[in-house]
Order: C-alpha cells, then structure tokens, then sequence
C-alpha cells in the first residue's frame, strides 16, 4: 500500500502528485490511499464517496458526510507520519519515504520498486515522485478515476458547446494573476494588457481560423482589455475552469500544475509562457488539433 502522509500545494499539484503515485501503485501491483487529498475528494467521482480516497475506489455510502472525518483522517496521518519520522522508526511498522526540497524520487527506478515489493506499507512525504512512462501507462484509468462528479461535468459540457458555437479552433487561456504577483518573485507575473496583446498575436498565427478563447483566471477580467477578441469566461469555478480548460484545443498559460493537469486530462496541447512574446508554431498545433 502506497499512502500519501502530507498535501503538497493546491489542487493541481495534489493532482499531479496522486496520478504519477497512482500510476506506479498500479505497476506494482499495490492499493493506493490518499487522505491528504480530503480538500477536494468531493469533487471527483473516483473520490467522492471514499472516506480514504482510495485507488480503486472503496464501497463507502454516499450518504455519509464525509467533510469532517476526512480531514481528521488526514491530520491523524501526517501526525503519525511525522512521529515516526522524528523517533527515527523509519522501517516499523511502516516505511517512510520523504523527499527534501530539490530531491526527485523516480517511480518506475529499481530503488521504489524494491521498496513497495518488500512488503511494509509506505507512507509518502514529498513533492517530486515521478514517472512519466507510468503515468502514461495508465493514464486511461487515472482520467476515469479523476472524472468530476455530475453537478460540475453538466456545466462543463455546456461551456464546450457554446465554445464551439460559430468557432473552429478554441484557445484557452490561463490568466494566473492573484498569488503569481508574488510568487518567484512575480516572474510569470503578467497584466491583462499583456495576455490581451498574446491573444492577439494568436490570431495573426492563425489568420485562416475562426478563434475563440475560454478565458479563467483568479484575477479581475475586465472586457474592456480583451477589445476585438472573442473571449468567453470560465465559470469561475476551481474544477469547472480547469476542466473547461480541459475541453480546448490548446492552451497557453505561466508555468502551473493547474493547466498541467488540464492538458493530460484533455489530452491537449500546453503551451508554457515564458515571456508575452512567446510565439506558438501555426503548423505544429494545426496537427495536434486535427487529430
């Protein structure tokens, strides 16, 4: 059994985080158990109606509610994480696993294997477990797993259908204002002004196309700065904005686990911005797009 000890971030990295460990408790032939993934588990159908968010699922009723005994069970998990850590019983009666600031744990290495096939159940503390081959091993399972619950998949499926409407390509658009002022220093920090004036060079790249963008940001949208350009919102909603996202062709936005994800559940092009003058090659989305 692999179990997730700590949360690591917000929803995207707990995501990221759960779908690569997910991929290699698969592998290994071994149950998965995420308590740190309470916050959100009432959003997902895999999730929702599993007091220990579970892969596979668990059986529980869904009819109890589960808000309150989910994060007890995550405090209760990271507290016994930490006292054995602090003891120094890092292999009784369970072997703990954390990965410090900068180290890489990789899931599909001899080193992992050996440790979940010796037996003991692994408690996992850490951000970067990762295997790429894993996760795309079992990325089929992992989206039906990760599927959002029917109150928010309704929504979503209305925004694709209106997106689609009098549009042949339709290009989403993470604005990450909000904690990005700060975070790194405000590298990929960047206004409305600049994302409107990236919208645009996207339709100079793409003149033959009809384009309309889906817009999420946790900023302030003002139609004023999106003059000229076809923008519809998102529906403000964490879930539904990252799963609207989902549903585009391609999407451009600052480095973050939350379009990251949205590109692997979709299965759609990210384009990363690096800087508001990054350009995006017409012909390689153009094929990425039409198949």
């Amino acid at each position: 059994m692999i179990v997730v000890a700590r949360r690591f971030g917000q929803l995207g990295n707990r995501l990221i985080l759960s779908s690569h460990l997910i991929a290699a408790a698969r592998e290994y032939g071994v149950g998965f158990m995420n308590p740190s993934f309470a916050q959100y588990a009432h959003l997902f159908q895999g999730t929702a109606n599993d007091l220990w968010c579970r892969f596979p699922s668990g059986s529980n009723s869904s009819r109890i509610p589960f808000y309150r005994q989910r994060r007890l069970l995550e405090k209760l998990v990271e507290r016994f994480e930490k006292s054995f850590w602090s003891a120094h019983l890092r292999k009784f009666p369970y072997h703990l696993r954390r990965l410090q600031d900068g180290d890489t744990c990789d899931l599909a290495g001899d080193e992992f294997a050996d440790e979940v096939r010796a037996g003991r159940s692994m408690l996992i503390s850490g951000w970067q477990y990762r295997s790429q081959a894993l996760l795309e091993k079992y990325g089929h399972e992992i989206r039906q797993h990760f599927q959002i619950v029917e109150k928010h998949r309704r929504i979503v499926d209305a925004v694709s259908v209106e997106l689609r409407r009098d549009s042949d390509l339709v290009v989403g658009i993470h604005m990450r204002q909000g904690d990005y002022e700060f975070w790194r220093g405000g590298k990929f920090f960047y206004s409305s002004s600049q994302y409107a004036a990236l919208m645009h060079s996207i339709v100079e790249q793409f003149p033959a196309r009809s384009i309309k963008f889906l817009l999420c940001t946790n900023g302030k949208f003002n139609q004023v700065d999106f003059k000229g350009l076809n923008v519809m919102t998102g529906p403000g909603h964490l879930v539904e904005d990252m799963y609207s996202l989902a549903e585009t062709d391609f999407m451009v936005g600052p480095p973050s686990t939350y379009t990251e994800w949205a590109s692997f559940y979709g299965q759609k092009p990210l384009f990363v911005m690096d800087s508001v003058d990054m350009q995006i090659d017409p012909n390689l989305v153009t094929g990425r797009v039409a198949a």
